[in-house]
């Protein structure tokens, strides 16, 4: 780092602060009504329990950021990212199964 000078490291600590406080916010529990039957929809979609994915659930997200007019597509992906930070694998396939179906 030699050449730096010394506000090279408080910006690149700020950069990383705002960021971690970015995806904080984005796994942090839904405070929006809808959003939490969205993220409740995602939970069941990609729920460790299921042998393989829900096309029926699946294909009700594709529906949802389709017709998406408000934003909604947003609390979506915010919900697909919280189940993609879930220690289990198998939830994990299943959100990027979903992630994979909704790219049009």
């Amino acid at each position: 780092m030699a050449g730096r000078g010394p506000g090279f490291l408080q910006n690149l600590k700020g950069k990383i602060t705002q960021t971690f406080q970015e995806l904080k916010q984005d796994l942090s529990a839904p405070s929006d009504p809808y959003e939490n039957r969205i993220a409740d929809h995602v939970q069941r979609a990609t729920s460790e329990l299921l042998t393989g994915p829900d096309w029926g659930l699946n294909f009700e997200l594709i529906d949802i950021i389709n017709n998406d007019s408000t934003g909604t597509s947003d609390k979506v992906y915010r919900a697909i990212r919280r189940a993609l930070s879930k220690p289990q694998i198998q939830s994990q396939l299943l959100a990027l199964a979903v992630r994979t179906k909704n790219i049009q």
